[in-house]
């Protein structure tokens, strides 16, 4: 028997009302822009995915796009919290 990895003990269980959101987020995050840093996902992906799956009401759309924006804010600080310090040159 293969013992559960931690990171699959501590997997937060997914309200069934946000599932749309997450899979939209899954989808939107490969519209960022990546150099030096990685970019915030643009309003433009977020409001043409909300017209494609017809998106139509003003507070609907409001919730949807802050709800992209706050999963893509904690993602872009997880990532930042992932790049180790610089270090000192060696002398």
């Amino acid at each position: 028997e293969i013992p559960d990895l931690p990171f699959l003990i501590n997997k937060p269980e997914l309200a069934e009302h946000l599932e749309f959101e997450w899979r939209a987020f899954l989808d939107l995050r490969r519209d960022r822009s990546t150099g030096f840093d990685l970019g915030r996902i643009p309003w433009s992906s977020i409001d043409r995915y909300a017209q494609r799956y017809r998106i139509d009401d003003l507070d609907e759309f409001e919730r949807f796009a802050r709800l992209i924006s706050a999963m893509d804010d904690a993602d872009r600080e997880h990532h930042q919290q992932m790049i180790p310090p610089p270090q000192p040159p060696p002398k």
